[in-house]
C-alpha cells in the first residue's frame, strides 16, 4: 500500500511533536533547525535530476508556504557549469537562510510548486522509487530526536 504523503506528513509532525515535548526554547529552535536540514537536504538529494527544474523548485521558507515557482530557462538545464551538485547546494544555500531564521514556534515550508512535482513523489519517473522523495525523507527522519 502507498502511503499518502499527507499521512506521512501527519505522522511524522505528531511524532516532533512528541519528541518536543519538555524541551526548552534554546534546544527546541536547534532541534528544529537540524531537522530542518536534515528534511531539505533528504528531499532534494532524492529529487530526481534529468534537466534539475525538479531539484531547483525546492524553496524553504518562513511561515507561509511559497506560492509560485522558480524562474527557470532551459538554456539552465544541466548544462556547462551546472550540475546535480551545484543544483543541490544552491537549494541547500537557500534553505539555510530560512533555517537560520527560525525562531521558537516558527512554521518551517519545503515546497516544491511544479505541476509534475505529485506524480514525481509517487514514482513516475524512472529515477524514482514510489516510495517518493518527501515521503522517504519523513519515514527515515521520524526517529530523530533519538539520535
Amino acid at each position: 500500500m502507498i502511503q499518502s504523503i499527507e499521512h506521512t506528513v501527519h505522522r511524522f509532525n505528531r511524532e516532533v511533536q512528541v519528541a518536543s515535548k519538555g524541551l526548552i526554547e534554546r534546544d527546541l529552535v536547534k532541534f528544529h533547525k537540524k531537522l530542518s536540514f536534515e528534511a531539505l537536504r533528504g528531499i532534494a538529494q532524492l529529487t530526481p535530476v534529468r534537466t534539475g527544474r525538479a531539484r531547483a523548485n525546492w524553496q524553504t521558507t518562513n511561515r507561509e508556504p511559497a506560492a509560485s515557482e522558480v524562474p527557470w530557462s532551459s538554456e539552465v538545464e544541466l548544462s556547462e557549469g551546472i550540475d546535480e551538485k551545484t543544483i543541490l547546494s544552491q537549494v541547500m544555500a537557500e534553505g539555510i537562510t530560512a533555517i537560520e531564521k527560525i525562531v521558537p514556534f516558527t512554521v518551517l515550508w519545503i515546497t516544491n510548486n511544479l505541476d509534475y512535482i505529485l506524480p514525481l513523489e509517487y514514482g513516475s519517473s524512472e529515477q524514482n522509487s514510489r516510495e517518493g522523495m518527501v515521503r522517504k525523507t519523513l519515514n527515515r527522519l521520524s526517529n530523530f530526536h533519538e539520535r
